[in-house]
């Protein structure tokens, strides 16, 4: 297996860099067509989101798509659904990403609006 390190998930979303988001590009479609063996923890993509959103790379509604692309290298229990959760979490309680990303809640933005009242 290849790990992928938060630089090439970044470096693949960005277009500061033209050059090192080809050759990122080429490693994540390499990790996830040819050979299918990259992966990243949870925590890579939690950390790629709070970069993309502290240096304004991207909004959330764009990290959500990322996330479809990214996620299939993701080996754990989390869901999509979970992640994308956290980004709204963070949006309409001002939390920081990896705050919301990490609270149990995230399975269930309804749990929290149930518990906030």
């Amino acid at each position: 297996m290849r790990f992928l390190d938060t630089n090439i998930l970044v470096y693949a979303a960005s277009r500061q860099n033209l050059k090192k988001r080809d050759i990122a590009l080429h490693i994540v479609r390499h990790a996830l067509e040819e050979s299918n063996n990259g992966v990243i923890s949870l925590q890579i993509l939690q950390k790629f989101t709070t970069v993309m959103l502290k240096r304004s790379l991207a909004a959330d509604e764009q990290i959500e798509g990322y996330y479809t692309y990214f996620y299939k290298l993701v080996r754990t229990e989390v869901t999509s659904d979970m992640l994308r959760d956290a980004i709204h979490i963070r949006k309409e309680y001002g939390t920081q990403y990896y705050d919301a990303a990490s609270c149990p809640l995230t399975r269930s933005r309804r749990g929290m609006r149930n518990e906030a009242r």
